[in-house]
């Protein structure tokens, strides 16, 4: 079978790593595997493995916004053979929704892995909820998407839920005993969905009452988007204003050995406005690594609101956030542990890559 995966690029992001993830487990099966990449600008995710595995189409764009000529490229492939095709991102469902109007048999099974919020460009939502239903089949990566989707018309028989899925193999599980809190990693994006601020008064709030900190590492490139480069710069005023946050910070930008991260984490902090499913938490979870978390999507769900497998917070109170640390730094040794565990068994049932990559040609 030929599949066609679409997406923008590949940059660090969520997206983008659940794409290698399904190259990687597609490459296990008699699947030729073509990648088309159409606005090629960063190549973080592309490495000279991935190249081996796909057949690579790239287009190099000087400018953003809706391009005729990467239609017409996708409509001539879609003539050039019979594909199955897997869009990722509101960008790439368009296109190839509008691509499948000029071969209406190829079939398209777009994917969802976000979340719809505030933050999104409203005329792009509402034009993929308008091309949605002309796709075959809809996956995302949240039950809370899902749910937001399948109340759209025309869609309720075509979307389905399909978490994230990783070789558990390359997560070896490594317990990290708690005797109080050293160090905090936040791994993602420097962008405004992030929430960047709530982490640092919630900091505060615990210097002020602690006269201590953690060490604090937060690994990931800096977004571009002037919400995102507001919140950065209110960051660094913040930080710069108080020199015991001086002393704790570190923007680490991009690290490849994520591993090295968690396992020398005694938590990993996401505070979201809003998410998908995020890689950081099941990655965290495969690891061994405690998460504190805001309870917005699915995070309830996963790692249980009785603070069974992660700490949740709600989402812009720093003072909820406070109280998240706290428990986790009383916590008694078993219950830390417990926690622990319940949570890499959670994921290894929940986040297997062979899991995904059946649920995802189970429509095909």
């Amino acid at each position: 079978m030929k599949i066609l995966l679409v997406i923008d690029s590949m940059a660090s992001g969520g997206a983008q790593r659940i794409l290698v993830n399904l190259i990687n487990g597609l490459n296990n099966s008699d699947n030729e595997i073509f990648l088309f990449l159409f606005n090629s600008k960063s190549t973080y995710f592309l490495t000279e493995e991935i190249k081996k595995k796909v057949n690579l189409i790239e287009i190099f764009r000087k400018n953003d916004g809706f391009s005729f000529f990467v239609l017409f490229k996708l409509i001539k492939l879609y003539y050039s053979g019979e594909f199955t095709v897997f869009s990722f991102q509101m960008n790439g469902n368009l296109y190839c929704l509008l691509a499948k109007f000029f071969k209406w048999r190829t079939k398209v099974i777009s994917v969802e892995l976000s979340v719809t919020n505030p933050a999104e460009s409203k005329i792009k939502r509402i034009l993929s909820n308008i091309f949605l239903p002309f796709a075959n089949t809809i996956y995302c990566n949240s039950k809370t998407q899902t749910k937001y989707l399948a109340g759209k018309l025309g869609l309720r028989h075509k979307v389905f839920t399909v978490w994230n899925g990783y070789n558990i193999k390359d997560f070896p599980f490594k317990y990290k005993k708690l005797s109080r809190l050293k160090n905090i990693c936040i791994i993602g994006r420097v962008a405004y969905p992030k929430n960047g601020l709530l982490l640092l008064n919630a900091l505060d709030l615990y210097y002020k009452k602690y006269q201590t900190l953690p060490k604090v590492r937060w690994v990931g490139r800096f977004d571009t988007d002037p919400k995102s480069v507001k919140m950065q710069n209110q960051m660094n005023q913040f930080i710069n204003s108080r020199k015991y946050l001086q002393k704790c910070w570190d923007w680490s930008g991009e690290i490849r050995d994520i591993k090295r991260v968690f396992y020398t984490s005694d938590a990993m902090v996401l505070t979201s406005r809003y998410e998908g499913l995020p890689n950081v938490i099941c990655e965290a979870m495969l690891f061994g690594c405690p998460v504190i978390a805001t309870s917005v999507s699915d995070n309830a769900y996963i790692l249980g609101k009785k603070k069974q497998r992660g700490i949740l917070c709600k989402p812009n109170s720093p003072r909820s956030l406070l109280k998240a640390l706290e428990h986790l730094e009383s916590m008694s040794s078993e219950k830390h542990i417990n926690m622990v565990k319940e949570a890499r068994e959670f994921a290894q049932t929940n986040f297997n890559l062979e899991i995904m990559v059946e649920k995802y040609l189970t429509k095909v």
